[in-house]
C-alpha cells in the first residue's frame, strides 16, 4: 500500500536527501491497521543516523480579528503567529490556535495545513526559516510532539494568558498545560536544546523567532506562492 505523490513528499524530504524516495513510503502506513504515522516514522528512519536534520517555523499573519489586536500592540511585528513544522513542504505544521476556521475560542492544539483551515481560504503573509539541529535534538522534539498528540484533550489555549500579553509585553502568567503559539514553539525549541531565547518562552513574541541564531530565510509573501515553489522543486 502506498501514499500519494504529496504526501510522500511531505514527510520523506526531510529525511532522504537523494535516490528513489518513492520506494521508502511503504513505512508511513502500519501494516495491520493501515494508519499513518509520520512521527513514529520519523523517528524511526531518523535514529541512529547521526546525520543533522532541519525544521522549519513559519510565521504568519492571517488578517484576523486576534491578529490585529496582537497587532496594534506590537507595532514593528509584521507576523502574530508562529508554527513549527518537521518538513519543508509544510503539510503537518504544529501550533497552538484556533481548531475552526471562524471561532477564536475554539482553540488548542493543532495541525495545520495549507489545505484547511484558515490558511484555506486566506492566501497568508508568511515568512518561512530553516533551523538546523542535531540528530538529538530532532528527537527531542518528536518526542515532544507526540506527548502532545497524546495527551492533546489536558493542553488549552491561553487565550487569557494571549490577552494579558496584548495588554502588557512584560506580562508572564504561569499557567500549567495552557499554551499560545509563541509559548508553545518556544518551549520546544528551548527544551529540545535546539535554540536559545532571548526571554522566557511566555514573554515570546512570534517574530522574535527571526534573531534567533542558526535561522536561515527560506521564504517571505505568500504560503500558497511558497508551497508551489517546494513542488516544482521536487518535479524538477
Amino acid at each position: 500500500m502506498r501514499l500519494s505523490r504529496d504526501i510522500c513528499v511531505s514527510w520523506v524530504a526531510a529525511l532522504v536527501p537523494s535516490g528513489s524516495v518513492w520506494d521508502t513510503c511503504e513505512l508511513y502506513i502500519d501494516a495491520q491497521s493501515g494508519i499513518l504515522h509520520p512521527l513514529q516514522t520519523l523517528a524511526h528512519m531518523t535514529r541512529g543516523t547521526g546525520t543533522m536534520r532541519h525544521v522549519f517555523i513559519v510565521l504568519s499573519f492571517s488578517g484576523t480579528l486576534m491578529s490585529w489586536l496582537i497587532k496594534m500592540r506590537y507595532p514593528a511585528g509584521h507576523y502574530c503567529h508562529v508554527s513549527l513544522a518537521l518538513d519543508e513542504h509544510l503539510e503537518q505544521m504544529y501550533s497552538f490556535g484556533r481548531k475552526g476556521t471562524y471561532n477564536a475560542f475554539n482553540a488548542g492544539f493543532i495541525h495545520e495545513n495549507l489545505d484547511r483551515g484558515i490558511f484555506r481560504i486566506k492566501d497568508v503573509r508568511s515568512r518561512v526559516y530553516s533551523l538546523q539541529v542535531t540528530e538529538e535534538q530532532y528527537l527531542a522534539l518528536i518526542d515532544a510532539l507526540e506527548g502532545f498528540e497524546r495527551d492533546r484533550d489536558e493542553y488549552h489555549f491561553d487565550i487569557v494568558g494571549l490577552l494579558l500579553r496584548v495588554v502588557s509585553p512584560r506580562f508572564n502568567l504561569a499557567r500549567d498545560k495552557h499554551y499560545y503559539c509563541s509559548r508553545f514553539v518556544g518551549e520546544l525549541l528551548e527544551d529540545s536544546g535546539s535554540a536559545n531565547l532571548p526571554v522566557d518562552p511566555r514573554l515570546m513574541h512570534p517574530t522574535m523567532f527571526s534573531d534567533l541564531k542558526g535561522m536561515r530565510l527560506l521564504h517571505e509573501g505568500s504560503l500558497r506562492e511558497y508551497r508551489a515553489s517546494r513542488r516544482e522543486k521536487v518535479a524538477v
